[in-house]
């Protein structure tokens, strides 16, 4: 039944019952009618006639329905907001005992307007630090267009996957057979780790074949655990080119991305990350610089180069960085239910 035919026959009902009231009452019963056709709207009369109702919040038979809201998987952020892309620039010096001291002159770079720009800046500050003559690491984790970028920026530095990151696909992939928090799970990531570590990338392959043949073919929860194994392999697989732990730690180099990772607190999440803060790109990029310059240690030197560019201007007018008109925030994609 449509909404005006709904509509109608309940008026028919509401009169059918006052009719009997307010017959023979002339102009009286016709007012009486007009206000009982208002007051039909209101809940109780509503449910008396059988008329279900339908509220503004699409709600049925005066049940209130609850927002969906996606339930979070571990492992899965709480924000779907546009990422920065941070990298760090640093020194390691050898000294004549042969050890390593460092990081040392480290140097944070952020943007929001894609890893290109950034790749650019690390470039130029690489170069100013020997990049080409002096022996260079570049580390990163598992995305793609980083080590695209790699080829295309730094193809002279030997490359290395981040080792906690690539740690936690072998979690992952051990967690398929093995239940969380047993000693067997820890004992078979504990073997990967070693093998990895000295260079035998076809031993951990071959380990993780077994777990494979050890996951049946049909059964609850079966497809997620050939899913997540077979993803955790790829991983392994598709940057086994990168995997140089053998190599670096025999020079006591760097094999793990901590530095990136401890700046991006300090440099994003403490200014740009809080609570309930909403930002548009052009602002947002201009505040991450600033925070760069803080957390470099450059403040000083950043606001003396400001002043030095303006003591021959008559006044102290500084163009505006974003523009008049109002700019809109940025709009994440809602994740599907």
């Amino acid at each position: 039944m449509g909404r005006e035919r709904r509509w109608r026959f309940a008026q028919r009902r509401l009169e059918e019952l006052l009719l009997p009231l307010v017959r023979g009452l002339g102009p009286t019963g016709r007012r009486v009618l007009r206000a009982a056709r208002r007051l039909w709207r209101l809940r109780g009369l509503r449910r008396h006639l059988g008329f279900r109702q339908r509220s503004r919040l699409g709600l049925l038979d005066g049940r209130r329905r609850q927002m969906q809201k996606v339930r979070r998987k571990k492992g899965d952020k709480s924000k779907n907001a546009r990422m920065a892309t941070v990298g760090v620039v640093y020194t390691l010096r050898r000294l004549p005992d042969g050890s390593i001291e460092g990081p040392i002159h480290r140097r944070v770079i952020g943007t929001f307007e894609g890893p290109r720009v950034l790749f650019r800046r690390l470039a130029r500050e690489a170069r100013k630090r020997g990049y080409g003559s002096k022996e260079t690491v570049f580390l990163a984790d598992g995305a793609t267009h980083l080590w695209t970028m790699w080829k295309e920026f730094f193809p002279k530095a030997t490359p290395c996957l981040d080792w906690y990151h690539l740690c936690e696909y072998l979690w992952k992939a051990g967690g398929t057979v093995h239940k969380e928090g047993t000693d067997a799970l820890v004992t078979w990531v504990r073997r990967r780790e070693e093998e990895l570590r000295s260079g035998d990338v076809d031993a951990t392959l071959a380990a993780m074949e077994e777990l494979r043949q050890h996951i049946g073919r049909s059964g609850p929860g079966t497809k997620g655990r050939r899913e997540r194994l077979a993803k955790a392999t790829g991983y392994v697989e598709n940057h086994r080119d990168y995997l140089n732990y053998e190599e670096l730690l025999a020079r006591d180099l760097d094999i793990a991305t901590g530095a990136i990772e401890g700046a991006e607190k300090p440099v994003v999440g403490a200014r740009l990350d809080g609570s309930g803060m909403r930002w548009c790109l052009q602002r947002a990029e201009h505040v991450l610089s600033l925070r760069s310059v803080v957390v470099n240690a450059d403040w000083d030197v950043f606001c003396e180069t400001v002043m030095l560019r303006h003591e021959d201007l008559r006044t102290w007018k500084i163009p505006r960085v974003t523009p008049h008109e109002p700019m809109k925030p940025y709009k994440a994609k809602k994740k599907a239910a």
